[in-house]
């Protein structure tokens, strides 16, 4: 999509899957609308024919998830299906980061108003879709690390809990062992040990992902490879 983007000469740009799940019939009234004045024209689906009802709920978690910790909303059924036009395009061309989702970086520009076509998705024509639960997470995590640094100020938040549920622990503790002569219990220390700790590799976790993509932004290499087939100007 990047490289398409980047070599479009058009003064609009139509995204679109090659499976045919994105209806060919629908562009004139996408161009249409487009000619009217609209520099963004989405699309959403109703029904998709191809999709099961695992596949259905893993997209409801995969939203859900993303809309809740991310600052930039992405609505539901909203796919790459899409006509851009105007500055949205040469914006959209100089955003350069390696992590990229079409669907959360045009809605960080805003869509606020843009209209919509309905339509229901066929079964694809040929191929089956690569995108599994793993890979389905996969997007989730970089698309909200993408948008949001809301992990990190959980991750806060989750230590502020602890060391608050810790320090009352250790005020129950002296309590029991200078007042009531009750000693805790060893599986209750092994417990909290246990719980601590995996909270840690958790926060440490969430650095990890973070600091990676800084890494990654940081070697700064070419977003795609292609070989580009340059038409010859007609005399």
């Amino acid at each position: 999509m990047t490289a398409g983007l980047d070599h479009s000469k058009g003064e609009a740009v139509i995204f679109m899957d090659a499976d045919l799940q994105h209806p060919p019939h629908l562009l004139p009234q996408m161009i249409e609308k487009w000619l009217n004045g609209n520099d963004v024209v989405l699309t959403k689906i109703t029904h998709n024919e191809d999709k099961t009802r695992f596949r259905a709920m893993l997209t409801k978690a995969f939203y859900f998830v993303v809309n809740k910790i991310s600052d930039v909303k992405i609505p539901e059924n909203t796919p790459d299906f899409r006509l851009i036009a105007g500055d949205y395009v040469k914006t959209i061309k100089n955003m350069r980061e390696q992590s990229r989702m079409f669907r959360g970086m045009l809605n960080w520009l805003g869509t606020s108003g843009a209209l919509e076509i309905a339509f229901v998705a066929p079964k694809r024509l040929a191929g089956q879709s690569n995108y599994n639960f793993v890979k389905s997470m996969r997007l989730a995590i970089d698309s909200i690390i993408q948008f949001s640094i809301k992990p990190l100020r959980i991750s806060i938040y989750f230590s502020i809990i602890c060391a608050f549920v810790s320090f009352v622990i250790g005020l129950i503790t002296i309590y029991e062992h200078y007042v009531s002569h009750q000693p805790s219990g060893y599986a209750t220390i092994i417990c909290l040990i246990t719980f601590l700790a995996s909270l840690q590799f958790v926060l440490i976790g969430i650095l990890g992902e973070y600091i990676g993509r800084i890494h990654i932004e940081s070697r700064n290499r070419p977003l795609y490879f292609a070989n580009v087939i340059e038409q010859k100007n007609e005399v």
